[in-house]
């Protein structure tokens, strides 16, 4: 619904017309834009939740960037965190930077080398660990009585 109403506000702004309104409606894009990133890449963390392996998701990642399942037993996971890791040092200053940025304007998500970064990063945080660390253990009842085959699952708290 957000969305909607953000797109639909950018697009009265462009008809509004003159340099004010063009201005304006690019700012709100832009904005909408990165927001749409940012809610990938917490996609791409609840993954890792889930899972709990990094080489899962990061696999899994791989797979839907390398489009076709002929080229799955030549992808590695390692080279693609390499290729994350080279990104960064890249693009850390100036024109590098300048020209990351150019990448991601009117991207509705993010660069998969910036997914796989984001995720190895988390992965290794304090944050990451603390919520996996916190799972509470619990049992699914049925009807009041225990199930017969205990069921257990690792809830975050």
């Amino acid at each position: 619904m957000f969305i909607t109403a953000a797109n639909a506000l950018a697009m009265g702004l462009y008809s509004v017309g003159g340099s004010l309104g063009r201005i304006l409606g690019d700012r709100l894009s832009n904005m909408l834009f990165a927001w749409l990133r940012a809610a990938e890449l917490s996609c791409d963390r609840g993954a890792l939740l889930v899972a709990q392996d990094l080489d899962v998701v990061l696999s899994a990642l791989l797979k839907l960037v390398g489009g076709s399942q002929s080229l799955n037993g030549q992808l590695s996971t390692e080279a693609f965190l390499q290729q994350a890791r080279s990104y960064d040092q890249a693009g850390g200053r100036g024109l590098g930077r300048f020209l990351r940025q150019q990448l991601e304007v009117g991207l509705t998500h993010p660069l998969p080398v910036l997914r796989v970064r984001e995720l190895e990063r988390w992965y290794n945080s304090e944050m990451y660990g603390g919520i996996v660390g916190r799972g509470v253990l619990i049992k699914e009842e049925e009807g009041g009585k225990e199930d017969e085959m205990e069921k257990e699952a690792v809830v975050g708290v």
